[in-house]
């Protein structure tokens, strides 16, 4: 018999980079914090151009 060993890598939630818009930008950088879902954003987190899945 094969012992399988799992190894858990927990990062404490302190250590992890807040992003509540999910822009890409963490939130201690992002200048403006409630960006749209589609927005391209630039490194402060503010939108440059919003794209629209709908339209083509």
């Amino acid at each position: 018999m094969k012992k399988v060993v799992l190894i858990l890598l927990v990062i404490p939630l302190y250590l992890a980079a807040a992003d509540h818009d999910m822009d890409g930008v963490s939130d201690d950088r992002d200048q403006c914090r409630n960006t749209p879902f589609w927005a391209v954003v630039n490194s402060r987190g503010c939108t440059v151009k919003r794209i629209h899945p709908h339209k083509r």
